[in-house]
């Protein structure tokens, strides 16, 4: 079975105003008691108009863009090492300015590839993902796969345990009545 909500879903309304140090403690917690095994696969920044037409982001670019010694401004960043994440990650929270909680600005991403969950004690092999958004539109996005209800459960569980949202069962693919 996979959990994997909708767009609407993952925008994360209990993150909205969330700092980004609060929100880094919870997926901490969340990943040190549910999971056994898991790598940061990638990360990225970008930016999240606030108004309309967007302005800002060819400048949020450039200061990300010389932060990570790149030489030309680039659109977007993304594959970024674990490294980079962490820099782009600590500017965010020494910079508040960069962006407006719930609303826009800049965005830093990490992606996590899960191999094998720890439900309660026991290692329960998985192939999942979870993706974190810091900054101007917190979210998370779950890709969970799971084989049976109770590593669901235990998962929606600890996802509530640390104050990071709720898991609805409705949006479970591939589960048999």
């Amino acid at each position: 079975m996979y959990y994997s909500p909708p767009k609407k879903s993952v925008w994360g309304h209990s993150l909205r105003k969330m700092e980004p140090a609060v929100e880094r403690e919870r997926v901490e917690a969340f990943l040190s008691r549910a999971v056994s095994n898991s790598v940061f696969a990638t990360g990225s920044v970008f930016y999240v108009p606030t108004t309309f037409p967007p302005s800002g982001s060819p400048e949020l670019y450039r200061h990300f863009g010389r932060l990570l010694g790149l030489s030309e401004p680039q659109p977007g960043l993304s594959n970024l090492s674990e490294e980079q994440f962490e820099l782009c990650f600590s500017e965010l929270l020494e910079r508040p300015s960069l962006f407006e909680p719930g609303r826009g600005g800049a965005t830093v991403t990490a992606f996590y590839t899960i191999s094998a969950w720890n439900v309660e004690g026991s290692s329960v092999e998985t192939s999942s993902t979870l993706g974190v958004y810091y900054g101007g539109k917190p979210r998370i996005i779950p890709g969970f796969a799971f084989d049976t209800m109770e590593v669901f459960e235990y998962l929606q569980g600890a996802l509530q345990a640390v104050g990071l949202g709720k898991l609805n069962p409705k949006h479970i693919k591939g589960r048999k009545p």
